[in-house]
């Protein structure tokens, strides 16, 4: 189910619901996931969500400064910088996000064609794959988490002289 706010769809609020085969009934208590298109941005009447846009918004040290001089006496403002600045400064956090393989490359897909992407994907896989065949798992479990197929599978297996 799904409830459109106006804006042109700036705000799409969605929720988990269930079928029990009499009725759909909505659990908006227990899941509504709200996606931000912020191509459509130009403001609301709620701060807070105002807030929350433009620190979506934040690439570089200079947006995070600005963002904290705008709205670092609201409450909302501080506890979104306070949440940001303890992120950014836990080393260990901040290793395993630049070690997310799916992570990257879901950033890196945003600037590729589709070609260029499929290429990004497959060298990806290969790459899992290779991890996989040294920790000696099974060629189907491979295929399974890589979708590459047995035979190139098998061609990375024999360069790898495994």
């Amino acid at each position: 189910m799904q409830e459109k706010f106006s804006i042109k769809n700036f705000l799409t609020k969605y929720y988990i619901a269930s079928d029990d085969g009499k009725k759909i009934r909505k659990y908006s208590d227990l899941l509504t996931i709200v996606e931000l298109n912020l191509k459509y941005y130009k403001g609301t009447d709620n701060e807070n969500l105002n807030i929350l846009c433009e620190f979506l918004r934040i690439k570089n040290n200079k947006s995070i400064h600005t963002f904290c001089e705008k709205h670092g006496k609201s409450e909302f403002g501080k506890m979104l910088y306070a949440k940001y600045i303890k992120v950014i400064l836990d080393k260990d956090i901040m290793e395993e996000v630049r070690k997310m393989d799916f992570y990257q490359e879901k950033m890196q897909l945003r600037y590729h064609t589709v070609d260029e992407a499929n290429v990004i994907l497959e060298k990806n896989a290969i790459k899992m794959a290779k991890k996989m065949l040294l920790n000696n798992e099974p060629i189907d479990k491979i295929m399974d988490y890589t979708e590459l197929t047995e035979k190139k599978i098998l061609s990375i297996k024999k360069r790898l002289k495994i």
